[in-house]
This record gives structure tokens, sequence and C-alpha cells, in this order.
């Protein structure tokens, strides 16, 4: 990533993609710096706004992932409704609040996303059904489930059994 950026700095590619290896590494206020540069180079590079959100997540700055995490979705007119009752959602439970609201838009979705629906029951705080989401991505061979052994958001998982029986069946263990 930094020989990339060291051919070309301002590569909107190259610095999203350094964001993310900060945050797979766990180094949270590095890929906020790194997540802010890209934002700074283009607003509207959607990829970049989850590790955004999560890194603040794991910092403990609900409302500023809150922020990272509605931005894209307010790109489009057509999501004002649901980006404002996120909005309502996070003032009343806050970071839980806006993920339980969240679930149900994405619950919503005709080709309903497996793994960002997991991600969402972990983030609310609902284990048993996170881990139900799971099997279910694993029993359709989501591409997602690489992830599970790296992504920091499968962390509060990683001490479950069934986690672990899942990181092994998928061969991750």
């Amino acid at each position: 990533a930094d020989r990339a950026l060291a051919q070309d700095p301002a590569s909107v590619l190259a610095n999203r993609d350094k964001a993310i290896i900060l945050y797979l590494a766990r180094r949270f206020e590095p890929c906020v710096e790194q997540c802010r540069k890209t934002v700074e180079l283009d607003p509207y590079f959607r990829s970049v706004y989850p590790f955004l959100g999560h890194a603040y997540g794991h910092l403990g700055r609900p409302e500023q992932a809150v922020e990272a995490y509605r931005t894209p979705l307010a790109f489009s007119e057509q999501n004002r409704e649901m980006v404002d009752a996120l909005r309502g959602a996070a003032r009343r439970g806050g970071l839980k609040g806006f993920w339980k609201q969240r679930l149900q838009y994405l619950l919503g979705q005709p080709d309903v996303p497996l793994a960002s629906v997991a991600a969402a029951y972990v983030q609310s705080g609902d284990h048993d059904n996170a881990m139900a989401w799971l099997e279910r991505l694993y029993g359709e061979r989501g591409a997602w489930i690489r992830g599970l052994k790296v992504q920091p958001v499968w962390d509060p998982l990683r001490n479950d059994p069934r986690f672990q029986d899942l990181l092994r069946r998928a061969r991750l263990a």
C-alpha cells in the first residue's frame, strides 16, 4: 500500500486500501486518519465509509461512527427516509439503536446481504442471530466467509465455540 501511494499519492483506491489494511491490523486511529485522507480525495467514494465507521466504533466514538455509516446512504435521495430513521434510532439508542434500525432495512431487501445482516447482529449485541446468519452465509458458500478470521467486526464472537467450529469447517482455523 505504501509503495502504491508513493507512486500515486492521490490514488483513491490506494488510500482506501491502506485504510483497510490498517483496519484489519486493528490500528484504528491510523485507519481513521487514512479514511479521512481518502474522503478528502473523493467524498463520494462509498467503500471507505464502512471502515471509517467501524474504526470510530472501535475507538468508542459512536456519534462519528453513525455519521460515517450514514454518509454514503445519504448520497441517494431515495434513502432520505432511511437516513432520517437511522439518525433518529441512533439518537434514541446510540450505536446499538442505529444497528437495530439498520437491520430492519437490511432484512427488508429482496436479496438480503447475509454478511451485512450477520455483522449488524454482532454490532447490536445479538450474537445468537449473528451466528445463525453466519451459518447461512457458510451454507451458501458466500464470499464474505473468507473474512471471518481477520475482520475485527467478528471479534466479539471469537471465543464462541460455534464461531470456532465455523472457522474450522470453513478451513480458516
